[in-house]
């Protein structure tokens, strides 16, 4: 299958949908020390509201969360940026640049995409009826990261690899109950996205791709085994089989898991977990994330995911339970 993508190299014009949405999100993982971010902006003009999320676990345990939910303004869609509290994207060509700056944290990071973006949207038509809402455009690629990381005094050099989306149009995620979604890459060789979605009526969808030395397969099937602690949603481990439009499979392993942080996307809670992944016995980075909302969003989000940071700005593993 051809990789095919239109992703807006910048903030473009605003849909009439009440829940059209702009979202970015990358992770990454310095490969040598384990150094690990996340950033997310999620803009819903039409509603007024924008998110923000910054999460960065640095390799002595020391950790930084900020979450934000905030009120969109016009401002947070630059001719050729987008913004949030603190955080930006910028779409520099052939990368993206992403920075953030507050009192606790500074990133700066320059992401570089190892094949094109991979159109998901196209790939998941299949299952548009039972997605619905949450089937807006939606792109995904592997690559490399590298740049500069402040938490507290400390600050380090950030060499390594990561994955990134780009959802935009109309999207609702209040249809899911669940969902688990392995992404990761061991470089221009490989890399790869399975995700299964447990959805309001009962139905379980499960999608994917991967992309080997350039070339698209998409996922027709895949079978994930997730370990939490007692709370159901902070990783120990996890692995997974995507099998292969071509009979083709694909394992994948996720060790020396470490569990980032939650990040809120109504009426879901959703946690980052980043770790060394194993696939076609070669090491790379991966991130799994999980969601559980079986009560349908009528229940609030976890006060406390154990091991992974709810709270605001600076924590540490020894001052979790």
């Amino acid at each position: 299958m051809e990789i095919v993508s239109t992703e807006p190299q910048v903030p473009g014009p605003v849909g009439l949908e009440a829940k059209w949405n702009d979202s970015m999100f990358v992770f990454s993982r310095d490969t040598a020390t384990g150094l690990s971010t996340w950033a997310r902006i999620a803009q819903q003009p039409n509603d007024g509201a924008t998110s923000t999320f910054v999460c960065v676990l640095m390799p002595d345990g020391t950790r930084f969360r900020f979450f934000d939910l905030g009120t969109f303004q016009p401002g947070h869609r630059a001719p050729d940026r987008w913004l949030g509290d603190g955080l930006e994207f910028q779409n520099e060509g052939d990368r993206i640049r992403i920075r953030y700056s507050a009192p606790q944290c500074d990133l700066d990071l320059t992401w570089t995409g190892f094949h094109p973006p991979v159109d998901f949207h196209k790939i998941m038509a299949r299952f548009s009826e039972e997605l619905g809402e949450i089937n807006a455009e939606h792109v995904e690629q592997g690559g490399e990261v590298t740049g500069r990381v402040r938490v507290g005094d400390q600050e380090l050099d950030l060499s390594g690899m990561g994955y990134r989306d780009h959802s935009w149009g109309h999207r609702s995620t209040g249809s899911m109950l669940a969902h688990r979604w392995m992404i990761g890459t061991v470089g221009p060789a490989l890399s790869w996205s399975g995700v299964s979605i447990l959805m309001d009526g009962g139905r379980l969808v499960k999608t994917g791709f991967v992309v080997r030395d350039g070339d698209l397969t998409p996922v027709t099937d895949m079978d994930i085994t997730v370990a939490t602690k007692e709370d159901g949603m902070s990783i120990v481990a996890a692995d997974s089989t995507l099998h292969l439009m071509d009979g083709s499979s694909l394992e994948v392993a996720l060790t020396d898991v470490q569990v980032g942080g939650v990040l809120e996307v109504p009426p879901l809670s959703v946690v980052e977990s980043t770790g060394v992944a194993v696939a076609d016995g070669k090491i790379g980075v991966g991130d799994c994330e999980v969601s559980n909302s079986l009560t349908g969003g009528t229940m609030a989000p976890p006060v406390l995911v154990t091991g992974g940071a709810v709270g605001q700005g600076i924590t540490h593993f020894a001052d979790e339970p």
